[in-house]
């Protein structure tokens, strides 16, 4: 995972152990959306004196001043890398969106990452129109939003990078369920009445106290969770709830505990929803279509008292 240095409106900087001991500047070398540095170091030994030459390469973000990237060497032997952002989209999103969003995501793995990555930014480049799907949204921004993707997140094959862009796009299209303000950022607590943010360190508190494995204590969380924001319509299942509330709730949970993988993320919620559902259904004192407690209609006039 690549560092990430503090955000400013209009300059991107990562700060990286400086390989070589000789406090010289590496070479740099722009490569599309790459930045290839070389380093060359020369230790002597008892069997002469060894050159090593040494390359990385770092992906730039999409909204940066290729022209204006400098690179420094400080006394403590760091590489500091600096570069002026510009916005893309003016009013749309800014450098700092795009920034902000890779942060919220560096330190997961990088097939969970790169749709969740995706989802963040979308949020910004579609604020206007998160109501609509990816598949209908403006090409020029989908194409943006797919360059910053292979940027960030880069695979050694085409196959791959459509096949990383394919769940991007399809975690993005999940917006349309996920509650922001006017500016496009996520709203905490949109539901605060059925879970406030005390409530929720509450069920986080017992999941820990209670379970002694991170996905048993996912688990009880998320069952708990349901419980306190879908119970009253426990009887419709999971499947048939507010779209909205049940976006939100895999989102809290994933934001607590994340899975290792994609494939992990999918084992997980299968047997959480069907967990869940089983918690409901036990709530529920008939057969599952909670038929016998719906309130009766009223009963209508007897035939007896229709005559009078």
């Amino acid at each position: 995972t690549l560092p990430t240095a503090p955000m400013s409106s209009d300059e991107w900087t990562i700060s990286l152990p400086h390989w070589s001991f000789l406090s010289k500047v590496p070479k740099k070398e722009l490569r599309d959306n790459f930045l290839l540095i070389t380093e060359e170091c020369k230790e002597k030994s008892q069997f002469g004196t060894i050159n090593t030459k040494l390359t990385r390469e770092i992906p730039l973000p999409p909204a940066i001043d290729k022209k204006s990237l400098t690179m420094t060497v400080s006394k403590d032997n760091v590489l500091e890398i600096r570069a002026k952002l510009v916005n893309i989209f003016t009013s749309d999103i800014k450098a700092k969106d795009e920034l902000e969003a890779f942060t919220a995501v560096s330190a997961m793995d990088p097939d969970l990452a790169a749709p969740r990555y995706a989802a963040l930014l979308a949020l910004k480049v579609f604020a206007k129109t998160l109501e609509i799907q990816i598949g209908q949204q403006s090409q020029k921004l989908k194409d943006w939003l797919r360059r910053a993707v292979d940027i960030r997140f880069p695979v050694e094959s085409k196959k791959l990078a459509d096949d990383r862009w394919k769940a991007a796009a399809q975690e993005a299209n999940k917006n349309i369920n996920r509650i922001v303000d006017s500016k496009g950022k996520l709203i905490q607590y949109p539901f605060n009445k059925l879970v406030s943010k005390k409530s929720e360190s509450v069920m986080l508190d017992q999941a820990e106290k209670n379970e002694t494995t991170s996905e048993k204590r996912a688990m009880l969380f998320a069952v708990e969770l349901a419980k306190q924001l879908l119970i009253k319509q426990a009887w419709e299942g999971f499947e048939n709830q507010c779209p909205k509330k049940i976006r939100w709730l895999e989102d809290v949970v994933d934001r607590h505990y994340p899975q290792t993988s994609l494939a992990e993320y999918d084992k997980f919620w299968k047997k959480a929803r069907a967990t869940i559902n089983e918690t409901f259904y036990a709530s529920t004192p008939t057969d599952p279509s909670h038929i016998a407690v719906r309130p009766a209609k009223a009963p209508g006039p007897s035939s007896t008292a229709a005559k009078k």
